[in-house]
């Protein structure tokens, strides 16, 4: 037989084969009875040949090891990553999740780059991405009180350069004059609200559509007024790297002390980071890049979008018939279904890598982009359907080790929005893998009886077996779906 590097690839010699080899020389070189010697366990030259053979089988595996890190197919770790750059593929790293935070303090509190606040669930902890010192010209809230006591005269509060002024009379007390800056605020045009209900005026910047986050305005107040405090929109990610959780308003326990910082919390839930490129994700992302200098496949296309920035996941459907398909797709045309990006970059990627005369299907997204010869086209694409998904658990706590945590309701809603965030397009929920996400992260659990139902079927069809979700749609989890038998 062939060892070595042979037309059939890369064949190892064995440990066994190795020693009979020697055993054989022996017999040849020196006598059948030298050779009876060293097959005796008991003799030392027996000995001599096991580590012989053992050594040289290590060089024949590490060989082996040398032919196959040239390959992505059999490559792993480092080779890997080496072996993919020769078709211009980068292993992924992993990302840490971000998020906009409201930092609330006293106007010119300065908060170092790298403060942390933790979130009230999980203990994660989020830190700055830069300094920021609190101001009332860019605050997304301000927090107003009057200067001493209630007194006649004017209470002017100036938002954007306009001005809002209410008269007080001998009768007015705080209480009216707050009531009454407040009427005024709320039906004047700046986009901002007002609120007297704290014993302090709290204004607040009107949601910006596009961020999900207050418009930041800024505000000045007359001498008998003061400003107690501001929140200052701050970007701030995840210390450690990966999809870490960071559910609306938890991301709230200051852990840097500032003199000076009071409160921080997130109106919106943490953007998820990812874990890195594992070597089996690299494989398959290298394999598909293969198609993507190509037009017109769906591999090629699929290849295109997934290499569009912040694009998680995406799912081509094709119909090359005559007639209308399964799908609902039209004759001769697709539909591509897409998780993350921005619609105009992938909307030119797809407009890129399409077949000419293909029907660019689509009922979600549409956008209009120019092409090469200046003519306005019209691409279309979907985002996945999202499937509400409520997951009920019943929990037996292992009493032998106790380790149960007093929180382990909060901390497994957590894991399953966790969970969530990790599933692609056309994934069927399934509660088994809940429950091994969850059980392997969450201690003192002995059993555990996982169900899932979507949210048309709750509260009464929970059930033990997968749910099915179709390519169309993404199985969509959260902390607030999550139950407790």
């Amino acid at each position: 037989m062939a060892y070595g590097v042979t037309a059939a690839g890369f064949t190892r010699k064995t440990y066994a084969v190795i020693k009979e080899e020697i055993l054989d020389g022996i017999e040849a070189d020196i006598s059948v009875e030298m050779r009876a010697a060293a097959e005796d366990d008991a003799t030392a030259i027996n000995k001599l040949v096991c580590i012989t053979a053992e050594r040289e089988a290590a060089l024949w595996e590490l060989a082996e090891s040398v032919y196959n890190a040239m390959y992505p197919d059999t490559a792993d770790g480092a080779s890997l990553r080496g072996a993919v750059t020769l078709t211009g593929t980068v292993e992924l790293p992993a990302t840490s999740s971000t998020v906009t935070e409201v930092l609330k303090g006293t106007v010119g509190t300065t908060i170092a780059v790298n403060s942390i606040v933790a979130t009230s669930t999980q203990g994660d902890q989020f830190k700055t991405t830069a300094a920021i010192t609190l101001a009332s010209t860019v605050c997304s809230h301000a927090y107003l009180d009057l200067l001493g006591a209630a007194a006649p005269g004017n209470y002017i509060v100036t938002v954007n350069g306009t001005a809002f002024t209410y008269v007080a009379g001998g009768g007015d007390t705080e209480a009216t004059i707050l009531a009454g800056l407040e009427v005024l605020i709320d039906a004047g045009a700046e986009p901002v609200t007002s609120d007297d209900t704290t014993g302090e005026l709290v204004i607040t910047g009107d949601t910006d559509a596009g961020t999900g986050q207050p418009t930041p305005f800024g505000v000045t107040v007359s001498a008998n007024l003061q400003i107690v405090a501001v929140g200052n929109l701050q970007a701030m990610q995840s210390v450690a790297a990966g999809p870490i959780v960071g559910l609306a308003t938890t991301i709230s326990a200051i852990v840097t002390a500032t003199a000076g910082w009071t409160a921080a919390w997130n109106i919106a839930a943490a953007a998820l980071g990812r874990n890195i490129e594992t070597d089996a994700q690299l494989r398959e992302r290298r394999s598909l890049s293969l198609a993507n200098p190509g037009s017109g496949t769906v591999d090629a296309l699929r290849a295109a979008i997934l290499a569009v920035a912040n694009v998680t996941a995406a799912f081509v459907l094709s119909n090359r018939t005559d007639a209308v398909d399964a799908n609902l797709l039209p004759p001769h045309s697709f539909r591509a279904l897409v998780l993350g990006g921005l619609d105009a970059a992938i909307a030119a990627t797809i407009w890129a890598h399409c077949d000419a005369g293909d029907y660019i299907d689509g009922t979600g997204v549409v956008e209009t982009i120019t092409d090469s010869q200046g003519h306005q086209q019209t691409v279309r694409f979907n985002r996945p359907s999202e499937v509400l998904m409520w997951v009920r658990f019943t929990v037996v706590e292992d009493l032998e080790t106790g380790t149960l945590p007093d929180n382990y309701k909060v901390q497994m809603a957590a894991y399953v929005a966790t969970w969530g965030a990790l599933e692609s397009i056309g994934h069927d929920s399934s509660p088994a893998q809940v429950a091994a996400y969850v059980m392997a992260r969450v201690p003192g659990i002995k059993q555990l009886t996982t169900e899932v139902v979507d949210n048309a079927g709750h509260p009464g069809g929970y059930v033990l077996t997968p749910w099915t979700i179709t390519a169309a749609e993404l199985a969509k989890y959260s902390a607030a779906r999550v139950e407790f038998v």
